[in-house]
């Protein structure tokens, strides 16, 4: 999908949304700063809010619950 090169984050997917948000889209970037950079121009446009989350995949999931136990 889309890709901004200069901050070199990618749109991944887009999903219409039912409920509290219209459009959700899963984007990577190399760095937190980075993903935090292309929000903030996308949102410099003007009518957009944005959520982030931050996802781990199952294998770094299981290194964090390993070493809590």
């Amino acid at each position: 999908m889309a890709k901004n090169v200069a901050l070199r984050s990618r749109i991944k997917v887009g999903y219409l949304a039912i409920g509290p948000y219209d459009l959700v889209i899963h984007v990577e970037a190399p760095t937190d700063e980075a993903l935090a950079t292309f929000l903030l121009s996308l949102a410099s446009k003007g009518n957009v809010r944005t959520t982030t989350l931050k996802l781990f995949p199952e294998a770094e999931y299981d290194k964090i619950v390993g070493a809590v136990a």
